[in-house]
């Protein structure tokens, strides 16, 4: 194992404090709704975290919902679709020209899965005594004048969702900039006070269908691991993570209007289907956010998801720092058989593609034996391409930011091929 680094050298989304955990310790203490005067503050100033100069003269809302109503109304193509997905890109500490390799990979679609951008303070104390909303402003500002952002967003339509560092503590304000920044039009039931930013997109009527789950806010907050003494110490490689996952039925992830929104998106028909969390689903070795923490919640969802048909189905998730590819397996734990006696073939894949501006260091999570991992953590910068082919395989390759060469690459094989409309 390489040699542990200090903790404070340690990227951003691993400092003591870091965005996630700050987020969860004042979950109890600070509002997640905002005052009619303070929402009527950020949507009067809206245009200002629009793209700037000659960027706001193409990329508009009414662009990015064109792209997006041409490609759901596209039909069932004669070669793959390509969608890209990625998550955690921080505005202030990376490159953000990686945009333009993945655009160079020409995708249909992009998928960011949350942490799309993160507020500009570290420090906890100035986040309960200021209104965040002006970090966030100033981070969508920042995100987007880039020129590659611009360039993506005018070519490419894209399908966000938050999670916990562009959510913040001011959860409806940070709605408000982040469905105003993607340009989500006014009627969208995502702009109902209250409501989180789950959403479905489909492809080609009942072709592929596309999920995004939102899982921050109704989100019962985690319980914090306060016996682990490697938190505050350099042995970084050692640290399993902040939380401890708990066994408690009133515990939720996902709260009971989504939970009912899912089952109703699982009973529609599709032949492909693509389930998006922000946190990871699979993986149960480790202290960071997952729906492990709530294995009973996991449970849930992973049964109701190995359920439903069709069998050509994948998730996708971020939020780690670090690229994996899993696959479940009951024969893996035997305290880990949610649907007895399954098919083979209904065993989920889940891709983990994270970060795309600030990944962990090499061998920093090569502790994390995971009998569901398939190849060992992946190190880098990374984005992920998932392409369909017509006969429904789904290829799945992750991709360095910097290069855009392969890193890794898994090929899921139909049992039931796609039908011709």
């Amino acid at each position: 194992m390489q040699k542990a680094r200090p903790f404070l050298l340690l990227p951003h989304r691993y400092r003591p404090l870091s965005s996630c955990v700050r987020s969860q310790l004042l979950r109890a203490t600070v509002s997640g709704t905002t005052t009619t005067t303070t929402k009527e503050r950020v949507r009067t100033s809206c245009t200002a975290i629009r793209p700037t100069a000659a960027a706001a003269t193409t990329t508009t809302p009414s662009h990015q919902a064109n792209l997006l109503d041409l490609l759901s109304k596209k039909e069932i193509p004669n070669g793959p679709i390509r969608i890209a997905f990625g998550s955690c890109s921080d505005q202030a500490h990376g490159d953000l020209s990686y945009f333009d390799k993945i655009l160079n990979k020409n995708p249909d679609l992009m998928i960011l899965m949350g942490d799309n951008v993160y507020d500009t303070t570290s420090d906890t104390a100035a986040v309960v005594l200021d209104d965040t909303t002006s970090f966030l402003k100033k981070a969508y500002q920042d995100f987007g004048s880039h020129p590659s952002v611009h360039r993506f967003l005018s070519k490419v339509p894209v399908c966000p969702v938050l999670d916990d560092n562009d959510y913040g503590t001011e959860m409806e304000t940070a709605k408000d900039l982040f469905l105003d920044f993607f340009a989500v039009d006014q009627s969208d039931e995502r702009r109902q006070d209250g409501r989180g930013v789950f959403h479905s997109f489909t492809i080609g009527g009942e072709y592929l269908q596309v999920i995004l789950l939102d899982v921050r806010r109704h989100a019962t907050a985690f319980s914090h691991n306060s016996s682990n003494k490697n938190r505050d110490s350099n042995d970084a490689f050692a640290y399993q993570g902040p939380f401890l996952s708990k066994e408690d039925a009133s515990c939720t992830i996902l709260g009971k209007d989504q939970w009912f929104w899912l089952d109703q998106q699982l009973q529609k028909s599709a032949q492909i289907r693509i389930l998006v969390s922000p946190t990871q689903v699979l993986p149960t070795c480790h202290g960071w956010d997952c729906w492990n923490l709530f294995p009973h919640e996991r449970a849930r969802l992973l049964g109701k998801w190995m359920s439903c048909s069709p069998t050509n189905k994948i998730i996708l998730s971020g939020d780690r720092h670090f690229g994996a590819i899993y696959r479940y397996s009951s024969s893996s734990s035997s305290s880990d058989d949610i649907i007895p006696n399954a098919e083979p073939a209904d065993n989920p894949w889940e891709v983990t593609s994270s970060s795309l501006t600030h990944s962990v260091p090499e061998g920093m999570v090569d502790h994390e034996i995971d009998n569901l991992q398939i190849g060992g953590p992946i190190y880098g910068n990374n984005f992920g391409l998932l392409q369909v082919h017509t006969d429904g395989t789904i290829e799945v390759t992750l991709h360095s930011t910097t290069t855009g060469e392969t890193l890794r690459s898994v090929q899921i094989q139909p049992t039931v091929a796609p039908k011709a409309e």
